[in-house]
């Protein structure tokens, strides 16, 4: 990586990242990593650009266990039925 010029992101981000144009891009797994990349006792490779699947974490309600009231309020604000007055 040429001085003052590039992308330096986490590793997850790594592929993503790779579709900037013309850009010198380091994905690090870690800021150790990134350190000894620097330093020259590790080399840290070009990501390849690949399109990231999204990830999805569903909370259910159900699993939450007391908080009755709050999760009433939260109900009832997600069915529309709060007024503002």
């Amino acid at each position: 990586m040429p001085p003052g010029g590039g992308l330096i992101c986490p590793a997850v981000q790594g592929a993503e990242a790779a579709w900037a144009a013309g850009e010198d891009i380091l994905a690090a797994p870690s800021l150790l990593a990134l350190i000894n990349h620097f330093k020259g006792s590790q080399i840290l490779s070009r990501p390849e650009p690949r399109l990231v699947e999204p990830v999805v974490i569903l909370s259910d309600l159900r699993d939450i266990k007391g908080q009755e009231s709050a999760k009433r309020a939260l109900e009832v604000v997600a069915a529309g039925a709060a007024t503002t007055c």
